[in-house]
């Protein structure tokens, strides 16, 4: 069972890994800012959210990388960039091997479901904020 400190400690840590101001700070720093040792703070990271500090973080670019090659013209180099990675090959490579497509691929496979530029069409909105959002009745 976790401490209520301690949860707020790993949720205030996850929020850190996916903050994309912070995509340079590395899971020891992440570790020192939640005042936990590295090695318990993955640990306990890991038993908490099923993945790893890295894995969060990592996830989190992509996310982000998604949501650029879906919404702007950017460059992928510049995509690359802006998610936190320093070379195109690693980037390409990795987004590769989590999305099953390339940038390139994933861009021209999404951007027919951009309606209105800068805004997700409501058929890519997770059902539960659908829900949400729906006048009650």
């Amino acid at each position: 069972m976790l401490h209520p400190d301690e949860r707020l400690r790993l949720c205030r840590a996850r929020r850190l890994l996916r903050d994309p101001s912070r995509h340079g700070l590395p899971v020891r720093g992440v570790a020192r800012e939640v005042g936990m040792s590295p090695h318990h703070f993955i640990r306990r990271f890991g038993a908490v959210f099923g993945v790893t500090p890295k894995q969060c973080q990592l996830d989190a670019r992509i996310e982000r990388a998604k949501r650029l090659l879906t919404l702007t013209e950017a460059p992928v180099t510049d995509v690359a960039f802006e998610v936190g990675f320093a070379s195109l090959g690693s980037f390409s490579h990795l987004f590769a091997r989590r999305t099953g497509a390339s940038p390139s691929r994933y861009r021209a496979r999404t951007r027919p479901w951009v309606e209105r530029p800068g805004r997700l069409p409501e058929r890519l909105v997770p059902g539960c904020f659908a829900l949400m959002a729906a006048p009650p009745g």
